[in-house]
């Protein structure tokens, strides 16, 4: 008689069991896929990411994971550490998502009127058990368009693009040669499933922008009237140069001014302009252009001619301090950076970008010493400069999921308002071009407004993206650029 009980406990085990397995099943995070983008800690990126026009929830989640990539780095300037507390309070904590849209909305309204301001929000992660690219669109009057993009695998769209357009190879012969084998680990390479590694430069472009600005994106950019676009990049797409992808029978540079945020402040915070005026006058500035480099103990550096001149003509943007040659020592900038800093700050001149170490081998060439990352980091900037940085791989470095770690960022920590940067190994003459065209533009015009005029100026006289695309504005917007 005693089997009876026993018998009815397994039939009840029985029915129970379906129901516990399918709720483990719901409860399991989602499988990531074969090949992912690993993050800085060398785990595969399982987090989810879900666009669409109707889901401000995943828009409140991706909003989330820049919040926490803002904390991530801002320990990392600190302590040397990317480190994001389990529990943390922000001001999305229990911010009702729409709330949290609205939010956004209203910060775009006071950039621009009546819409000219807009802005792409990218996030990673897993969608549907494939590795996916989510992006919205959003302007003054919330959500404009949203989409989910799904990968195969990652790829580095910004380092495939590199390869197609040939900059890495014509880069080849103004690359500093190590005098050390040891210290080589500051030059970079690139990865082997880089996308667009067969493709021509305008393939590669197109199926770039394919992704990053997918049908519903593409097409509400094109249906609408703005002139300045930000961008808040995940990973390393702000290296990408989106001034160069294609939007229909266009490009992005066509449509808009492009400046890239480094954190979600950019969208939520009001920051004040340039303390010089509207127009960009800098009262004063100090150029330091081609360093004597002739006995660095680590490096032999190929002459810059053209940083030369672009000094040159840079220093007659305000009351300069210019140092060339031997006087652009890594002494005298930390002299002139330590006392009342500029308003202007131009490097024309070499650099070199770590992804392994990005604050102790990333660093701007000088004489007799270089101005590394982790000197820039200690800065006390409280004249809120620009700061230009007319060199190779200045905007590259160590790559998290919340975006790029290196010069560029060191400086934003420093006090810098905004840095232009380069993407990838510029040339020397084509920089000067380019970049003479910037400043004088400077003289009357907002700093991301200059850039976009001198960058349209070079693709018609370069053609050749790799010439014209390579630089970017990286900052908060101006709300006084127009």
């Amino acid at each position: 008689m005693e089997w009876r009980p026993l018998a009815r406990l397994f039939v009840g085990l029985c029915a129970i069991l379906p129901a516990t397995v399918a709720a483990a099943e719901r409860a399991r995070p989602p499988e990531p896929p074969a090949e992912v983008y690993r993050g800085w800690d060398g785990k595969p990126v399982t987090s989810r990411c879900h666009a669409a026009r109707d889901d401000a929830e995943g828009f409140k989640a991706a909003l989330a994971a820049h919040q926490n990539a803002l904390i991530g780095f801002e320990n990392k300037m600190r302590t040397m550490y990317y480190r994001v507390p389990q529990k943390v309070a922000t001001w999305l904590s229990g911010l009702a998502p729409e709330r949290a849209v609205d939010i956004v909305a209203r910060r775009l309204s006071a950039l621009g009127n009546e819409g000219a301001t807009l802005a792409l929000v990218y996030d990673t992660g897993v969608s549907d058990g494939s590795y996916a690219v989510c992006v919205w669109l959003v302007s003054s009057r919330g959500i404009e368009a949203a989409e989910t993009v799904p990968l195969a695998s990652y790829t580095s769209f910004a380092r495939g693009i590199e390869t197609s357009l040939g900059v890495v190879t014509r880069a080849a012969s103004r690359s500093p040669r190590p005098r050390r084998p040891a210290r080589t680990r500051g030059t970079r390479a690139l990865p082997a499933n880089a996308a667009g590694t067969e493709a021509s430069p305008a393939e590669t472009l197109a199926s770039v922008g394919a992704r990053l600005l997918p049908p519903t994106i593409a097409a509400r950019l094109l249906a609408s009237r703005f002139d300045r676009l930000l961008i808040l990049p995940a990973a390393d797409l702000g290296t990408v140069p989106f001034a160069a992808l294609p939007v229909g029978d266009r490009m992005l540079i066509d449509l808009a001014t492009i400046v890239v945020l480094p954190d979600i402040e950019g969208l939520y915070l009001d920051q004040p302009s340039f303390p010089f005026g509207m127009r960009g006058r800098f009262p004063t500035s100090l150029v330091v252009g081609d360093p004597d480099l002739s006995r660095d103990a680590d490096y032999e550096w190929v002459p810059l001619p053209g940083a030369r001149r672009e000094a040159e003509a840079a220093a007659k943007v305000g009351a300069s301090v210019v140092l060339t040659g031997p006087d652009a020592s890594r002494t005298a900038v930390l002299k002139r950076l330590g006392t009342n800093a500029p308003s202007l700050l131009y490097f024309a001149t070499h650099g070199i970008a770590d992804p392994v170490n990005p604050m102790d081998g990333s660093f701007l060439a000088l004489t007799g010493g270089h101005l590394f990352a982790r000197d820039i980091k200690k800065l006390r900037l409280g004249s809120r400069p620009l700061v230009v940085m007319s060199a190779c791989q200045t905007g590259l470095g160590k790559v998290f999921e919340g975006g790029v770690f290196g010069l560029a960022r060191a400086w934003l920590h420093a006090g810098a308002r905004q840095v232009v940067m380069s993407l990838w190994n510029v040339s020397d003459e084509a920089t000067e071009r380019l970049m003479t065209d910037f400043v004088g533009g400077l003289r009357i015009k907002a700093p991301e407004v200059a850039l976009h005029e001198a960058m349209l100026f070079a693709r018609h006289r370069e053609k050749d993206p790799a010439l014209w695309a390579g630089f970017t504005i990286y900052g908060a917007p101006d709300p006084a650029s127009r």
